[in-house]
């Protein structure tokens, strides 16, 4: 049903049944200020749990039955009002019953409970939506939340730019850190010995095979000095001989002369020829010192690359968030603010350009009302829990706002049990009379 076809509503009557801790409770407003008092554990927190419960398909408490009942019951005679002075006109029958089963049966009907409307909880929905904001609870947000909570009331939702924003920022925090080893890489080379290297590296496996043809060479000469040695020690026994047994002098000395012929034999044999072993190593070291180098300047090349890289890399990411940063700040710019001289920062919620966290409580209290009358055009009708914050000045000023915007505030606040004017005072789950 449009809801064009209807002025803004407000509660005429509210009962309760079995509803929670409530027994039965029968509340007929009659003033814009209701006033839902009592001792903790009476029945004032049920009492709003039941309009809301009423209302709303999403606010249902997780035992909504009284203790030793069968089913608990809250229902709502909503009215139009007409006029500055007027009585509100009934409109609708609200009536919500909760079963034991752990369901719920909505109805709506017309004052007379005899013409029943389809689609009731879909026919709520469309006059009321969420009408559950708390200017008391917002006030008590730090100034983030408020925003968030505020931007969420005027349907605009951060959180998939918040993702995005979250991941680009993350993305570059970790390139952030390879960056800065990077550059520590590339500033702790000192590039002044790649002076004068060559383009790229040598080869030193020729020289190192010349090494070792040399090396071998070398060895073989050292086995062949060897067998001199070892031929010489045989003389000098053989000599040794001779001295001492000169019976065996002819025959020694025929061994003798073999030897000596043998001697001069291998003596006048001509060495192998090998390559100067120590400049060979010479040079062999200094290639494999200058491919050190060069391996050391393609490792500072590729710093290089890798730091442009990252850097490019870090850029497009931080123009990333800029662009999301943008993008919110023109969602925010854009928004349609529910009370003038409202607006909102990146941080906070701001008022006549004023932090609202930093306003008066009393200014905190107006603007935080306004709010929620805003959200909810269809339902001139506000829950304040934790009524018992506000000092007297503060109740005064939510009722003078309330009777200059034709609202209905229902405050919860905790008393002694002593009722007063205007006061709806609650006892074991009953309006004590």
């Amino acid at each position: 049903m449009p809801t064009k076809e209807y002025g803004r509503l407000t509660i005429i009557e509210l009962r309760a049944d079995d509803f929670k801790i409530l027994r039965s409770v029968h509340i007929t407003p009659t003033s814009s200020l209701v006033r839902i008092e009592g001792k903790n554990g009476q029945g004032k927190s049920s009492t709003l749990d039941a309009i809301e419960s009423a209302l709303s398909s999403k606010r249902f408490p997780g035992d909504p039955i009284r203790h030793g009942a069968e089913e608990g019951t809250t229902q709502l005679l909503l009215g139009e009002r007409k006029g500055d002075d007027g009585k509100p006109e009934p409109k609708f029958l609200v009536t919500r019953t909760f079963s034991q089963d752990g369901k719920n049966k909505l109805t709506i009907t017309d004052p007379s409970g005899k013409m029943k409307f389809p689609g009731p909880q879909t026919m709520l929905d469309a006059f009321f939506g969420d009408f559950t904001f708390d200017p008391l609870a917002f006030m008590r947000l730090n100034p983030k939340d408020q925003l968030e909570t505020l931007l969420k009331l005027i349907g605009i939702d951060f959180d998939k730019l918040y993702q995005r924003r979250k991941s680009a920022y993350d993305d570059r925090t970790i390139l952030g850190r390879e960056l800065k080893m990077v550059k520590g890489a590339v500033d702790s080379t000192d590039t002044k010995q790649f002076k004068g290297l060559p383009a790229e590296r040598l080869d030193p496996e020729v020289l190192k095979k010349q090494l070792d043809d040399a090396r071998a060479v070398e060895h073989r000469n050292q086995q062949h000095q060897n067998a001199i040695n070892t031929k010489k020690a045989q003389l000098e026994q053989m000599n040794n001989s001779i001295a001492e047994a000169e019976k065996r002098l002819r025959q020694a000395r025929q061994q003798a002369s073999d030897l000596e012929s043998d001697i001069q034999h291998m003596e006048q044999e001509p060495q192998e020829g090998g390559a100067d072993i120590e400049e060979l190593t010479t040079q062999y070291q200094e290639i494999q010192s200058i491919n050190a180098r060069i391996a050391e300047r393609e490792r500072f090349k590729e710093y290089e690359k890798e730091l442009k890289l990252k850097t490019e890399s870090i850029q497009e990411l931080s123009d990333r968030i800029d662009d999301i940063d943008k993008a919110k700040r023109d969602a925010i710019v854009e928004a349609q603010l529910p009370v003038s001289n409202l607006n909102m920062t990146d941080e906070f919620i701001t008022y006549q350009d004023i932090p609202l966290s930093d306003c008066a409580s009393s200014v905190q209290l107006r603007v935080s009302a306004a709010i929620g009358a805003a959200l909810s055009p269809q339902l001139a009708v506000m829950l304040i829990r934790e009524g018992s914050l506000l000092d007297s000045e503060g109740m005064l000023l939510l009722e003078d706002f309330a009777v200059k915007n034709k609202l209905q505030i229902w405050c919860e606040r905790v008393n002694d049990g002593k009722g007063g004017m205007g006061v709806i005072l609650l006892e074991d789950g009953m309006v004590k009379e």
